[in-house]
């Protein structure tokens, strides 16, 4: 029933031992999606109960964690600045080492200070001199963000200076006078727009650290082409993979001082028409100005098992990225079992309509409940 095997290096074993096996990309190029298609078999041919868990390791990794200031106020203040004050809900322990204002608006600047306090009467300057900014007129620079020093503080205050900044129009009236063809006057005027900076929410954030991690690994690609659609101002990365558990994609490039919304996509069929979906979506950015120096080159995308996807680089105006090359990662997979010391076993898999089996796994869910660290065998 199943087209493939592959044989199990086990450690030399002197008793029952829980063991787990990594699968590998030969299996999941040819098992269907939830490997329905999988079965472990030992010596004699018989089957053998098993699970299927996301491997985890002891690295101690810092995640990023982000929720919404509730119920802020807002107060504006002379010389054209605006206050923002909030406090940390009651039920959330946590204190923020960092915020971000979300606002919608391009080419800005602005100067801001963080305060806090115990009592929401008595503040203590965080951040003194703290700088927003947004130069896409002039490159693709932003920053949104401000980082916050430790604080038991539970009482926030915001002051934004310049909040309604005159934003110099890129277009020009130009008036000419002639006489019999000869110019007499010229005069020229530019447009100057007093803008309101507006802000949609301010978003907390703090780093948590997980000890015990899910396993990540790096999954070669088969092959990826780059190609540029002028028209739509897109670059279009092609990607071809062996259908392994992939969480996100990396690029590589040199270039540098660049901000680009980018996503990736899967080729579905709607109405026995071929159209791409996207499944992730980031901000791939490499600043390196002054001392501003931020890369992220990484679109996470939801867990996806396809031999095909595509990465579209939103372009604008500016020129295409030199993409160099793509990295693909995923969670690393692994067969737990119970193993005999006396038994070999090994992986069959590929099969387009064997139903999943249904064992008994009582036993190895009980092991991995208690803590029990398998030991790892090879394909």
């Amino acid at each position: 029933q199943l087209r493939y095997s592959k044989p199990l290096e086990l450690p030399t074993l002197v008793k029952e031992e829980l063991v787990a096996v990594p699968l590998d990309s030969d299996v999941y190029d040819a098992t269907r999606d939830n490997l329905p298609d999988l079965r472990l078999l030992d010596g004699d041919g018989k089957e053998v109960a098993y699970v299927v868990k996301q491997a985890t390791t002891k690295e101690s990794r810092r995640e990023r964690r982000s929720w919404n200031a509730k119920d802020p106020s807002v107060r504006p203040l002379e010389n054209n600045g605006l206050e923002i004050t909030f406090e940390l809900e009651e039920s959330r322990d946590e204190q923020p080492e960092g915020l971000k204002l979300i606002s919608p608006l391009r080419n800005f600047e602005h100067r801001v200070q963080v305060l806090s306090s115990a009592d929401g009467e008595n503040w203590e300057p965080l951040v003194e001199d703290g700088l927003i900014f947004d130069y896409s007129r002039f490159m693709d620079a932003r920053n949104d963000s401000l980082e916050l020093p430790q604080t038991e503080h539970r009482h926030f205050r915001i002051v934004i200076e310049d909040v309604t900044q005159e934003q110099q129009s890129q277009l020009m009236e130009l008036t000419r006078r002639l006489r019999n063809e000869n110019e007499t006057d010229r005069s020229e005027r530019v447009m100057v727009d007093r803008r309101p900076f507006r802000i949609d929410r301010i978003e907390l954030w703090t780093n948590v650290v997980r000890n015990d991690v899910p396993r990540e690994t790096s999954y070669p690609l088969t092959g990826f082409t780059v190609e540029q659609d002028a028209e739509a101002k897109q670059s279009i990365i092609s990607v071809d993979s062996r259908r392994e558990p992939l969480t996100s994609f990396i690029l590589v490039t040199s270039d540098r001082n660049f901000s680009r919304d980018a996503r990736v996509e899967i080729e579905q069929q709607r109405g026995g028409q071929p159209h791409w979906r996207a499944i992730g979506s980031a901000n791939l950015s490499q600043i390196d100005f002054r001392n501003l120096r931020r890369s992220n080159l990484e679109v996470p995308i939801s867990e996806s098992r396809q031999p095909k996807y595509r990465v579209v680089i939103e372009n604008r105006d500016s020129p295409p990225l030199d993409i160099t090359g793509v990295e693909a990662r995923g969670p690393v997979y692994q067969v737990v079992f119970l193993a005999n010391p006396k038994q070999a076993y090994r992986l069959a898999y590929g099969n387009s309509s064997l139903g999943a089996p249904n064992y008994d796994t009582a036993a190895l869910a009980a092991s991995l409940a208690e803590g029990y660290k398998p030991i790892e065998a090879t394909l």
